[in-house]
């Protein structure tokens, strides 16, 4: 009897230590866009416009010298735009302004765009071209 109550209070010890594994958390889902989070230098990744009326999607090419742009969302609000790396035959360079006025709206030069996704390093933009007949979407990268 002696054994039995042994064996399974070794049970119960063992299925004890076994059960208590420390919680993980969870990861947190992306960070909310905020003013100080969203400041800092990206470059263009990728550019799609989609024609809302005939729902076709491309992939826009451009050339080699606007892919090592900069787009500077700087903390004190002003917005530059610079044609780095490989220049283009004329520079884009230009300032502004920018503005979070919501946490899913972003304004540059007063101009809204709406943050699809932000992950902290991947800003995701989406803005009306051409009448609102066709959507460009950015993907930018910090």
């Amino acid at each position: 009897m002696k054994k039995i109550i042994l064996a399974f209070s070794f049970f119960f010890l063992a299925f004890a230590i076994l059960s208590c594994k420390k919680d993980h958390a969870e990861p947190a889902g992306d960070p909310t866009p905020t003013v100080n989070n969203i400041s800092g230098s990206y470059t263009i990744a990728k550019i799609t416009l989609k024609n809302n009326a005939s729902g076709l999607e491309a992939e826009q090419v451009y050339p080699d010298c606007k892919k090592d742009d900069e787009l500077h969302f700087n903390s004190n609000m002003i917005f530059n735009y610079v044609d780095a790396g490989t220049a283009c035959a004329s520079p884009g360079d230009w300032s502004g302004v920018w503005a979070l006025p919501t946490s899913s709206t972003i304004e540059i030069d007063g101009a809204p765009s709406t943050i699809v996704k932000f992950t902290g390093t991947n800003l995701n933009l989406s803005t009306y071209y051409d009448d609102e007949n066709s959507i460009i979407t950015y993907l930018l990268k910090k």
